[in-house]
This record gives C-alpha cells, sequence and structure tokens, in this order.
C-alpha cells in the first residue's frame, strides 16, 4: 500500500513514521501541508493519506481531503474526532495508534482478497464469475442480479442464499444489496447513497451501522 503522511508538526511525522515502519509498513512519503502537493498529486496515487495536526480545523482538513483522488482512503487524526464525509477519524489526544494499525491491518485482511471465482447457473449453463469484479448483488423478488462493471447476470436465488458464497469483502447494505467494499468510491450520510465505481446504491437505517465500522467510522 502507498501512504502520504501530510503534518506540520515533525516530532509527530516521525511518530507516525517509526508506528508504520514498526508494522511493517515502508512505502511512504511524509509532508508538511504547506509544502507543494502537487508535486507528488501529478506523480503518485496513494491509496492512503494520513493527516496528522492538532491544529487544522474541519473546514482545512475537508478542504485538504477534497485535493485527492475519489479512490484515496483520507485519514484524519486531529481533534476533531466526530466522523466526517468520507474521513477516517481519529482522536490525537487518545490512543489513535492502535486504532490506525487496526484499521490498516484489517483493510490488509479484507479489502485486498486473492482472486476467487464462483459458478452460477444461467439457463442450462454454468458461468464462471470473478468475485472480485462484482459491485454489488441487488434482489428482485425470487431472482437476484449481479452487476459486474459492464455486464450482469440474473438467477433464481435469494440475497441470503448467495450471500453464503461470498467472503468478507462483501456486505449487506439493504434489504435488496450487497455491496463489494473494494467498489466504494463514497458514502454519503444524509442521502443514505452509496457512490461505487460505475452505479449507486442506496443503504437503509438497519445496516448503517455495519457498513460504517467496516471504515471505522462508527
Amino acid at each position: 500500500m502507498r501512504l502520504l503522511i501530510v503534518g506540520e508538526n515533525q516530532i509527530e511525522r516521525k511518530s507516525l513514521e517509526h508506528l508504520l515502519i514498526s508494522s511493517g509498513e515502508d512505502n511512504f512519503h511524509s509532508v508538511e501541508p504547506n509544502e507543494e502537493l502537487h508535486l507528488y498529486l501529478d506523480k503518485i496515487i496513494y491509496k492512503f493519506v494520513i493527516i496528522i495536526s492538532k491544529t487544522l480545523s474541519k473546514v482545512e482538513i475537508l478542504n485538504l481531503s477534497e485535493r485527492f483522488s475519489k479512490s484515496t482512503i483520507f485519514i484524519s487524526i486531529s481533534q476533531h474526532a466526530e466522523p466526517l464525509d468520507n474521513i477516517i477519524s481519529f482522536d490525537i489526544s487518545g490512543n489513535y495508534k492502535e486504532k490506525l494499525l487496526d484499521f490498516l491491518n484489517s483493510y490488509r485482511r479484507t479489502v485486498i482478497p486473492p482472486k476467487e471465482d464462483i459458478l452460477i447457473k444461467i439457463n442450462d449453463r454454468y458461468k464462471r464469475i470473478r468475485l472480485e469484479d462484482i459491485e454489488y448483488i441487488k434482489a428482485d423478488g425470487k431472482y437476484v442480479t449481479i452487476h459486474l462493471s459492464n455486464r450482469h447476470y440474473s438467477l433464481r436465488s435469494s440475497l441470503k442464499g448467495i450471500a453464503l458464497m461470498l467472503p468478507d469483502y462483501f456486505i449487506r447494505t439493504h434489504s435488496s444489496f450487497i455491496v463489494n467494499i473494494n467498489m466504494i468510491e463514497s458514502i454519503h450520510i444524509i442521502e443514505q447513497n452509496i457512490e461505487l465505481l460505475n452505479s449507486n446504491i442506496p443503504f437503509s437505517r438497519k445496516y448503517k451501522v455495519d457498513l460504517l465500522k467496516r471504515f471505522h467510522l462508527g
């Protein structure tokens, strides 16, 4: 995974660097907020951006996050521990190091899965589908539709039944939807909507807590 650490305090940045190195993660850069970030953004795509700061306001953190790609996971370690839109937040005055490592380790285990395939019966044949290519699955009466980026397949099954075939990087978000969390671009809390790579699906209050916990937002 490629990370970028952003923070105005060199001691705090160094402490975070040592934490990452001790956990086996050494693929990162470390800069101050006022440095020319565009030099990094123009040349490198980061999977994670971790901002650590005691002074930046919520607005400044949000503005900084908007400079990065939607596919980048933005983590804030600051005095603003409450969830910000599409930002994973940790309290800088608390035990954020343990929580941060738990999140990164969880990401390694569930968001970077091995290639897995399933066979589904469509009419008189069996179709091979790679699980990591599935964006979401929608229930429609006695059928479910498996949606990939450029095609979809319908088969007679229940959502509960097909869920038994799926690894843990799939999550129920609605009574009619299961989503591949690797495909999530953003989560819109007020609209109760999930933006995927190629589409948008709803989430319901019933499944909201579980959804946010997968991104350490709960």
